[in-house]
């Protein structure tokens, strides 16, 4: 029975041993396997991230071009705008230039109505003068000669 006991002892350590080494493959295998996988998946998330960069860099190009346009229908729209706001000053400017020119040209007729009166008066005053004048060096005259008949 001890020879049986030991036969079914060593088969059992056999038995073990084989398992042991197939674990010890299955691990190995396993390790293999899992690097092969690793490997695969660094292989696919670099090609993935290559991709993504290519679709990053196209949706950025994208995203330029529409703030381009963006920023030029903007600008576009504001140059007519201020466009139009130079046109309103310059026809304000226009309006007002010709309202100061009519009130000049109304400003000058009054000056120069007060220029010719004055004009006139000034020839009126300077003959008054010479009238007085004459009539002074006529009454100094009369009163010379008064003196002297008398």
């Amino acid at each position: 029975m001890e020879n049986i006991l030991q036969t079914i002892l060593e088969e059992i350590r056999g038995v073990k041993e084989e398992v042991r080494n197939e674990m010890q493959e299955m691990r190995t295998e396993l390790r293999e396997e899992m690097q092969e996988m690793r490997t695969e998946l660094r292989e696919e998330m670099q090609e993935m991230k290559i991709e993504l960069i290519e679709l990053m860099d196209v949706k950025l190009k994208e995203t330029k071009t529409e703030i381009r346009k963006e920023m030029d229908e903007r600008f576009n729209q504001q140059s007519k705008e201020i466009g139009e706001e130079l046109s309103n000053v310059v026809i304000f400017l226009e309006k007002r230039d010709n309202e100061l020119k009519e009130l000049i040209t109304g400003s000058m007729k009054v000056q120069n109505e007060i220029l010719r009166e004055l004009e006139r008066n000034r020839a009126e005053h300077e003959a008054y003068n010479t009238r007085l004048h004459k009539i002074e060096l006529t009454q100094a005259y009369m009163e010379e000669k008064l003196l002297k008949s008398s």
